[in-house]
């Protein structure tokens, strides 16, 4: 299966959206284009990172080892997310494991063609290197979000990540996610009773609507005043597409 990546819709929302026509040829002549089936792992955690996979659609989960070798389930990630980029040549390990929660659509590079596409396309290394520091920065995040946030405030937080992954459409108002409510407890360091209970709190509020793992209506600026999140009616579109933005790893 081949892709361009000159005519690709998913390079809108990736590193790759400011690279240059040669340099968007060569990744098109050297990558395989690849499908991942719902369940399937994208990486291991420990395995060698041997290329870069660049997510054309479809929906993934990353999860770490923590304490006790607890699993941890680190974030989720959408169309235009990035996985296997290093900060240097030598050769390092996937920090966490990645599996398919939808059927995934995606593109791999070899790490001998890529790092000798980014030492010849500077504004791409810097991209790369803005991949590591935004992870970091969610690692931190993350870290006093659980630590700090009330579980309201938690999950009206994940309802907002979930949306920027799942609303294909700008105006759009009906998706289903892939997710349990275990996951999403997981997700948030709650529970799966605190999970249910929260969202059935959200629907008696007007918040949202939901059949399972069904939305129909979710009322995001209420939700952004619960996490946290204050914006207004004129920059709820540009906050969406930041925070869809932080979510793949491509804000700058």
């Amino acid at each position: 299966m081949m892709h361009d990546c000159l005519t690709c819709k998913a390079r809108g929302c990736s590193v790759l959206e400011s690279c240059d026509e040669p340099t968007l040829m060569t990744i098109s002549a050297f990558k395989f284009t690849k499908l991942l089936q719902r369940g399937q792992r994208l990486v291991t955690e420990g395995d060698p990172v041997e290329g870069i996979y660049f997510i054309k659609k479809g929906v993934l989960k990353t999860v770490l080892t923590g304490r006790n070798n607890k699993p941890y389930l680190f974030r989720i990630s959408g169309t235009g997310s990035v996985f296997g980029y290093r900060m240097d040549t030598e050769q390092s390990r996937h920090p966490g494991t990645v599996t398919a929660l939808s059927d995934v659509i995606y593109c791999y590079v070899p790490n001998r063609v890529f790092d000798n596409i980014t030492q010849s396309n500077l504004l791409l290394r810097r991209q790369i290197r803005n991949l590591f520091l935004v992870e970091l920065n969610q690692l931190r995040q993350s870290a006093i979000s659980l630590a700090h946030k009330k579980v309201r405030e938690k999950i009206a937080e994940a309802l907002l990540m979930l949306v920027a992954i799942y609303l294909k459409e700008e105006n759009s108002t009906v998706f289903s996610i892939d997710l349990s409510r275990q996951d999403i407890a997981d997700l948030t360091g709650t529970t799966k009773e605190q999970v249910s209970k929260t969202l059935k709190d959200f629907e008696r509020e007007g918040l949202l609507n939901c059949n399972g793992r069904k939305f129909n209506f979710i009322n995001q600026l209420k939700l952004q005043f619960i996490a946290g999140i204050h914006t207004t009616g004129e920059n709820q579109k540009s906050y969406s597409k930041k925070y869809e933005n932080v979510i793949n790893g491509t804000s700058n």
